[in-house]
């Protein structure tokens, strides 16, 4: 079965390199290396954004999150038609299809890690928390942010926590 994650990475390589040769076919600007250039100023810029708005407001908002995205595939995209239109040859589509190829390749095959693979539950506080009961060791004292264990006590998983 395909992942969800996967399917989410192929709507955005297409995205992004449809965005690309629309970019690239209509906009002069994007015919030049600097077109490629400012998407990936734009994509930093946004990262920067994110990040500045989480840390002050402690609000993840979506905007910049995909911005940083799609600018990032269209700039990766328009390096290659770039590229591609500066070589002219077989060689730099073979390279750009083995490129893709390792990338595709990876993202199917690496390994998850555990933490991925645990549920996710609600602590009594009413956080997010991963609940690592079974894993052979007794988390009684915890971090308190969004992705940290679960509080385990006798109680709530005694497999773990022995008296």
């Amino acid at each position: 079965m395909v992942s969800r994650e996967f399917i989410y990475f192929v709507i955005w390589v297409f995205l992004s390199v449809a965005l690309a040769f629309f970019l690239f076919a209509k906009i002069k600007f994007f015919k030049k290396p600097a077109g490629f250039l400012i998407l990936f100023l734009t994509a930093l810029l946004s990262v920067l954004l994110h990040n500045l708005i989480y840390a002050l407001f402690d609000f993840e908002e979506a905007l910049f999150f995909i911005i940083t995205f799609l600018s990032l595939g269209t700039g990766i995209s328009l390096f290659w038609i770039w590229l591609i239109g500066i070589l002219r040859k077989k060689a730099a589509i073979i390279l750009a299809i083995g490129v893709l190829t390792v990338i595709f390749g990876l993202f199917l095959f690496l390994p998850k890690t555990e933490t991925e693979e645990k549920e996710t539950s609600i602590d009594s506080g009413g956080k997010l928390c991963n609940d690592l009961c079974g894993d052979g060791v007794c988390q009684e004292t915890v971090c308190m942010a969004t992705g940290c264990p679960c509080a385990e006590t006798s109680k709530s998983c005694p497999e773990d926590c022995k008296e």
